[in-house]
């Protein structure tokens, strides 16, 4: 969509006279989307040189947060700049300190990308606990096997990929487990009591992608389908400040807040559902 400044002036005026014009705000929001859209490729460059010059800065390691010192993969141009910050997914923090100090017997991560969280807290975690990571994407699971080796916890972590209501269940049952699930909406399936009925002795930590599956309302859907067994405590995606790193104290204002950018399509929600059993 060709727009130039004198529509975008109209457009305005226009919105300030009937601000519920729809077919105005419709056009607005086209051409929002087609502009972010055609800056892609350039964003990515800025992004890849950013993230070059960070990794060399932190040589890979995570510079503060929960998993501070954890060995980043270094042949992969996957968005890991919030992780080496150690920004990333903050909103977790809390839940994931608490998680490690508790005695698990197994965690289990699904859509375990790069093996950031599985790693990370098999590091700090009692050795006698199991870990097991699936993701449907090989790439991923050969990220996360590499991820596990370098930071020398590969022998506690099994990977795999799909994951099946019928194998977590086998997970889960007669444990003390935690379920640490990431899979781009799958959770609505998945996490069923009916079809795994070891989640009710199992506590969770879900991201909720209510944005890929907005008629399935899945964070409201599972709030209330672990209601009655679990306690439920929900999470928004909240602020960050990358004024308080002095790794990107020389940095440009633009690529201070891209630094600790995420790329998310909507407004996140997680849960954490701890058994009450």
């Amino acid at each position: 969509m060709a727009v130039d400044i004198e529509t975008l002036v109209a457009w305005r005026q226009t919105l300030s006279q009937d601000p519920d014009n729809q077919e105005v705000r419709t056009q607005l929001q086209q051409l929002l989307t087609e502009s972010l859209m055609q800056v892609g490729e350039p964003a990515r460059i800025i992004g890849i040189c950013l993230l070059i010059l960070c990794e060399i800065e932190t040589g890979h390691r995570v510079q503060s947060g929960v998993f501070k010192g954890l060995q980043l993969h270094q042949s992969a141009f996957y968005w890991k700049l919030p992780m080496l910050l150690g920004t990333y997914e903050m909103e977790l923090v809390p839940w994931i300190h608490e998680a490690m100090r508790t005695d698990y017997t197994a965690v289990i991560n699904i859509g375990c990308g790069e093996g950031y969280y599985i790693a990370g807290m098999a590091r700090q975690m009692s050795a006698t606990t199991r870990f097991y990571a699936f993701d449907t994407s090989q790439e991923a699971q050969a990220l996360c096997r590499e991820t596990a080796r370098i930071n020398n916890v590969s022998e506690r972590i099994t990977t795999g990929g799909y994951c099946s209501p019928q194998m977590l269940q086998e997970l889960v049952q007669n444990q003390r487990a935690l379920v640490l699930i990431d899979c781009e909406g799958c959770e609505y399936d998945m996490l069923d009591p009916s079809l795994v009925p070891g989640l009710v002795n199992s506590d969770l930590i879900i991201e909720c992608h209510d944005h890929q599956q907005p008629h399935q309302h899945i964070t409201a859907t599972l709030t209330n389908r672990f209601a009655a067994t679990h306690r439920v405590e929900s999470v928004r995606a909240g602020a960050r400040d990358p004024n308080t790193m002095p790794l990107m104290d020389s940095m440009h204002d633009v690529l201070r807040w891209l630094s600790v950018c995420e790329f998310r399509g909507s407004v996140q929600n997680w849960l954490r559902l701890r058994t009450q059993q």
